[in-house]
């Protein structure tokens, strides 16, 4: 590889092609949660309590890692080279730590990895794999200061979980899969 065909992140060189590609997921996946928000308070008026309790930057945040997260698990299915999962991988958590939103003292990548640990919990659990992928939301929302006594029923309802947890897999489910073939 000419040294202009890529970029060096942690010694290695990689294709500027999966740099981007893992930027665009980020960026997406945040441009579709705020879509996601408004389109659901629309159909469903109980989830403008998200807005009500200041939790909707929140929600912004946790969707947009959920989404990461889900196309993360897809890497190894979606590229036949292991070198270039692995290279897809670090690629993904790069964009990550560098998108400019973090709440936490722990890096956006970390909290990825909580999400993948949490889905990997419930799908033990043998909750609904929909289920699974949008019930770390609503636990995380539940749990954050300002939540109200309503937000917190709201995120008790597994319809919920699975409402947040098929809009995920549906927009991100294949996102590799146009880009590898």
């Amino acid at each position: 590889m000419k040294e202009k065909d890529g970029v060096k992140i942690r010694g290695k060189r990689f294709k500027s092609e999966h740099v981007e590609q893992a930027k665009d997921l980020v960026y997406a996946a945040k441009i579709d949660a705020v879509s996601m928000y408004r389109v659901l308070s629309e159909k469903f008026p109980e989830l403008r309590e998200v807005a009500k309790s200041g939790l909707l930057e929140y929600w912004d945040y946790l969707i947009t890692i959920t989404s990461v997260g889900f196309a993360f698990m897809e890497i190894a299915d979606s590229f036949k080279d292991e070198r270039e999962s692995d290279n897809i991988a670090v690629a993904v958590q790069k964009a990550l730590n560098e998108w400019d939103e973090h709440p936490f003292e722990f890096t956006n990548y970390d909290i990825m990895c909580n999400f993948l640990d949490s889905f990997d919990f419930f799908q033990k659990e043998r909750l609904p794999f929909d289920v699974s992928v949008g019930a770390w939301i609503w636990l995380n929302l539940k749990d954050k200061k300002g939540a109200t006594k309503k937000l917190k029923e709201i995120a008790n309802q597994e319809f919920y979980a699975k409402l947040l947890g098929g809009m995920i897999i549906t927009t991100f489910h294949n996102w590799w899969k146009s880009e590898n073939d």
